[in-house]
């Protein structure tokens, strides 16, 4: 529908694009967020671009092998093909590595930990997750004791494809690796990004503000210049997106847990109201709210935009 209507009133990409930086000006919007025409606008505004380096299925969660050889090989090739003619751009603001990756039980199903363990023995990655449980508990009777695994020798852990029982250190430890997988993706993307383009920001991965433990936001911070986080009101679906995982944190006062976890500036990376009056069903995804009009969701839009102004560590918000 917008792209018809856009086609009859411009005709051109061209003069759309040069409406909207006018628009932009006129309504004090000074940067092109993600998903955005950025080509198209990159000579008028402050942009950012998308690297997708996740290697990660979005809509199943599912991971890439990580800490194999090959994951280094496509963030090379990924940030050389779309970072290395845009390092000496001046209006490029920086790079989002990805979007809302799974870090820790939602709907997209339940921890990392049990997500790789289910991976070959031969698997980098389930080398690296046995590595991790002989740093954490030193011994193999330690271990057993521990998670009530009958493992006869650490490499019989490779062949270990389902961490039994829901204990309190079993929950730990599940976290732990969380923090361990975030280092190790947020460690590799940072350090190609910046050998090809040392002059612009690390913005993160746009994490869902509801779904973040606070491991992965501790090992994030290390890297990145900028957490990036996709922070829309979802009403009273909020306590269903944090009965999750009681290791998710808590949105109150506009992400100061966030803030006060990671200690880095924080961009609002993604945000938004609909409304019911424009012929469409602006029904999915389900747990944000739909407002009655344009009224009542400019009203909505000013007191949400009042919130971020005052929050120090809140550096933007992208509509």
């Amino acid at each position: 529908h917008y792209l018809d209507t856009c086609k009859q009133i411009y005709g051109t990409r061209e003069k759309w694009a040069a409406a909207q930086v006018t628009r932009c000006r006129e309504w004090g919007v000074n940067t092109v967020g993600c998903w955005s025409d950025w080509q198209a606008l990159r000579r008028d505004l402050p942009y950012t671009v998308a690297l997708r380096v996740g290697g990660q299925d979005w809509l199943k969660g599912n991971w890439t092998d990580i800490f194999s050889d090959q994951f280094r090989l496509f963030v090379q090739q990924q940030v050389r093909k779309v970072a290395l003619p845009l390092k000496d751009d001046p209006h490029l603001l920086g790079y989002w590595l990805a979007n809302e990756m799974k870090w820790g039980p939602d709907h997209r199903g339940g921890h990392l930990f049990d997500q790789f363990l289910k991976l070959p023995a031969t698997a980098p990655a389930k080398v690296a997750l046995v590595s991790f449980l002989r740093q954490r508990y030193g011994t193999l009777a330690r271990l057993r004791e521990k998670l009530a695994l009958k493992a006869d020798s650490w490499d019989a852990l490779l062949t270990l494809d389902v961490l039994p029982g829901t204990t309190a250190e079993a929950m730990a430890t599940r976290l732990a690796w969380a923090g361990t997988v975030a280092d190790r993706f947020f460690a590799v993307t940072g350090e190609e990004l910046r050998k090809v383009d040392p002059n612009h920001l690390n913005l993160g991965v746009r994490f869902i503000s509801q779904l973040t433990p606070p491991a992965v936001l501790r090992a994030a911070a290390k890297h990145v210049d900028v957490m990036s986080i996709n922070f829309y009101d979802v009403g009273p679906w909020r306590h269903i997106l944090r009965g999750f995982s009681p290791d998710h944190l808590s949105i109150d006062g506009f992400l100061a847990e966030h803030y006060r976890v990671c200690g880095k500036p924080i961009l609002v990376s993604e945000w938004g109201y609909r409304a019911a009056d424009v012929g469409l069903p602006n029904s999915w995804p389900p747990i944000s709210p739909t407002l009655p009009d344009q009224k009542t969701r400019a009203a909505r839009y000013e007191a949400y935009a009042r919130q971020v102004i005052d929050k120090p560590w809140l550096v933007g918000h992208h509509w």
